[in-house]
């Protein structure tokens, strides 16, 4: 059975599941719908587009499309809407350029920053931000990993689990795995350490 749009709007904060948006086949009046572009991308041979919907679920976005407007998205968290894609717009560039205060966004471009070179070639110049706001124990870099644990966290009222807010002040987000058997992962977007499995008594620093 194929799950309901309720149940697939509930999962939305699942990569998968955005991705899946961007797949559905429309026909007769609503084919306007489909997304236009080629859909075709796997490891071996990733697609060359800037706008390939793996690049729009990564960076938060899935389809809500409009007949006037078949590459309109939404992101599942901040809830910004891109009207219309074109090609070589950079999916979190223009979330940032948006909202520059989502938490999921603000996260993706930390991750993307410190693993394109950041860590390894230890630039620090620069790294925590303009202004500093992305040092780690600043209000914006907690604000953000607060944000991530708002849509789908598991554990939310659990007796003795860790609170999202003392997860998030440890330095950790809320990113469930790809494969769908990680739910309750959290990353740090510095190091890029993982934990998952969150129990009654953990301490998560």
């Amino acid at each position: 059975m194929a799950p309901s749009a309720s149940s697939s709007a509930a999962l939305l904060h699942l990569i998968p599941t955005r991705r899946a948006t961007y797949n559905k086949s429309r026909k007769g009046a609503q084919r306007a719908l489909n997304w236009p572009f080629a859909l075709a991308s796997s490891a071996a041979k990733p697609s060359p587009s800037t706008i390939h919907p793996d690049h729009l679920a990564a960076a938060g976005f899935h389809s809500t499309p409009t007949a006037e407007q078949p590459t309109r998205s939404t992101c599942f968290l901040c809830e910004v809407v891109v009207e219309e894609w074109a090609e070589g717009d950079q999916p979190l560039e223009v979330h940032l350029e948006l909202n520059d205060q989502c938490g999921w966004a603000v996260l993706q471009r930390i991750l993307t920053t410190w693993t394109d070179g950041l860590r390894e070639k230890k630039e620090w110049k620069g790294a925590w931000g303009e202004r500093g706001e992305w040092w780690p124990k600043s209000d914006y870099m907690i604000s953000a990993r607060e944000a991530s644990f708002e849509k789908g966290w598991p554990h939310e009222g659990e007796k003795g689990v860790p609170t999202k807010e003392e997860i998030a002040a440890a330095g950790w987000f809320f990113a469930p795995g790809r494969d769908g058997d990680s739910d309750d992962q959290c990353i740090c977007p510095f190091c890029t350490r993982t934990v998952e499995g969150w129990e009654e008594g953990d301490d998560p620093v």
